[in-house]
């Protein structure tokens, strides 16, 4: 499953290449236009959104587990410089 899901991300950045490759730099009416769609997804699925970046945020500042704290506690101090 996992490598399904590996082959279909690799499929849709191959789409997204091909697409910039054919119109680097759309104009401001077609840019207009999907930064619009682009919100319009962004605000009907806030629900599925919203409690994945919660848990990413959380990952990212969870404190190290106590043990860890410890063991670096029991390492010998370094000599003092003179």
């Amino acid at each position: 499953m996992l490598q399904t899901r590996h082959d279909s991300l690799g499929e849709r950045f191959q789409l997204q290449r091909t697409a910039f490759e054919a119109q680097p730099f759309p104009d401001f009416g077609v840019r207009k236009d999907r930064l619009k769609r682009l919100l319009a997804v962004a605000t009907e699925r806030r629900d599925l959104a919203a409690p994945a970046l919660r848990q990413d945020v959380r990952a990212a500042f969870q404190p190290a587990p106590a043990h860890d704290l410890t063991e670096r506690s029991h390492q010998p101090s370094p000599p003092p410089a003179h």
